[in-house]
């Protein structure tokens, strides 16, 4: 009994040994798997500033909103250009999340990894919003198009000659703003532009207002009228000054202006796995 005893322990301990020794390899094979290198770091943190670094040409357009004037000439085209450059760059966010997406994070980018999903998920939602703000705007300013470019271009004409030439610009205009209003009151904007058309409504038909004031006074129909005192003409200078909060609002309502909390959170793991990984 002894002897088997004995025999048992000769063989039993090798495979102990071995099985002891798979164990270790086997958790070292893993620890290999899962250890983080500083090419992975990079890598996410490329796609990530890839991303990160158009966030300020997708809301370009807010810019070109707040140099709105009746006589700014380049308004139209500038607020445009902002939109395209805007849609370009929620492209390039939109790819720049799945490739953040398909990364792996295994060990210690697990955190990185819930932190990168969080981003990306509210930063798709923002991104589908700007693309509908976007949309909204176009048609907003595709029905300002007619009253703006005559405005425009009754700035850049000389004081008129006569009442029959001021009398042909007054009724230019009246019929750019009927067109205009008529434009806008068709619209039927994003909830977070509706404030924005109901701007210009109001904007549009103060000025109408004051428009033909003058063409009744330009005809002989009334006399002439007190403008300092003219409540149309008071109401539309306060229109015209409240305007720069309407933009601030528009643009702190947007998803994307609550997004920096949560890059600030990737950046910080990214920045902490770089330094754990720097030797």
């Amino acid at each position: 009994m002894s002897a088997m005893r004995r025999k048992w322990k000769r063989t039993a301990l090798p495979a102990l040994a071995l099985l002891v020794l798979a164990g270790v390899s086997l958790a070292t094979a893993g620890c290999a798997r899962d250890a983080v290198t500083r090419e992975d770091v990079e890598r996410i943190d490329d796609s990530f500033r890839r991303g990160s670094s158009r966030l300020a040409e997708a809301t370009v357009f807010v810019d070109c909103l707040e140099r709105f004037d009746f006589e700014n000439a380049a308004f139209l085209q500038d607020a445009r250009a902002g939109i395209e450059a805007g849609r370009t760059a929620c492209a390039e966010l939109r790819a720049s999340m799945d490739e953040l997406l398909a990364l792996a994070y295994p060990g210690e980018l697990e955190e990185l990894g819930r932190d990168v999903e969080e981003y990306a998920s509210a930063m798709g939602e923002a991104v589908g919003e700007l693309e509908v703000v976007y949309g909204g705007l176009e048609e907003i300013l595709l029905a300002l198009e007619p009253i703006l470019r005559e405005e425009a271009s009754v700035t850049q004409l000389e004081a008129p000659r006569s009442d029959v030439e001021f009398m042909g610009r007054l009724q230019r205009l009246d019929a750019a703003l009927a067109e205009s209003l008529s434009s806008l009151e068709r619209l039927a904007p994003p909830p977070l532009l509706r404030e924005y058309r109901d701007y210009f409504e109001q904007l549009l038909g103060v000025l109408g207002k004051l428009v033909d004031d003058l063409i009744a006074v330009t005809q002989g129909l009334i006399p002439n009228v007190d403008v300092e005192h003219n409540p149309d003409f008071l109401l539309f200078q306060q229109l015209l000054s409240s305007y720069p909060s309407l933009v601030e609002g528009l643009s702190n309502k947007l998803k994307v202006a609550g997004i920096d909390p949560l890059m600030e959170r990737v950046e910080l793991e990214i920045n902490r796995l770089y330094l754990e990984n720097s030797g």
